[in-house]
């Protein structure tokens, strides 16, 4: 599990196991009153966990998605 807090916003990301070897990577990003801001899979059926599926730089949530697409959240 990675958690971030940046400019009134909590960012969460978490790994669910699906299946014996594979799991996914959901990233939840809540606003200061708790409301849902973006809660989505980026990446699917990874055989190990990782730190770092995202970074944050001048208020913006920076990440990958599955494994091919560069997504960007303005805070």
């Amino acid at each position: 599990c990675e958690y971030l807090e940046i400019n009134n916003h909590v960012v969460i990301g978490y790994y669910v196991k699906i299946d014996e070897e594979d799991f996914n990577y959901h990233l939840l990003i809540l606003d200061e009153s708790g409301d849902i801001v973006l809660h989505e899979t980026i990446q699917n059926k990874l055989k190990g966990k990782v730190n770092g599926n995202f970074f944050a730089q001048n208020n913006k949530i920076i990440y990958t998605k599955n494994k091919n697409e560069i997504e960007i959240i303005n805070l």
